[in-house]
């Protein structure tokens, strides 16, 4: 039987925050980020998408993605 390999790669940041009906501010989305940078070797950290179609997840995106840390 060979290795398999599995890549996990976290999208709440990005769709995620679809589901939600408000904005959620940049700190909270930081302590997410903060918390799945340790266990997950990718996170996908926003969306860029029609504001029109879903303002409360493009709202703080650009604010989020320059405070993101990287994984160590």
């Amino acid at each position: 039987m060979g290795t398999t390999t599995v890549t996990l790669t976290d999208v709440v940041l990005r769709d995620g925050l679809q589901a939600q009906h408000v904005v959620v501010p940049v700190p909270d989305r930081l302590l997410r980020a903060d918390a799945l940078v340790a266990g997950l070797p990718t996170i996908e950290a926003a969306s860029f998408v029609n504001p029109v179609r879903v303002p409360h997840t493009v709202a703080l995106t650009k604010d989020c993605l320059t405070r993101v840390r990287a994984p160590a």
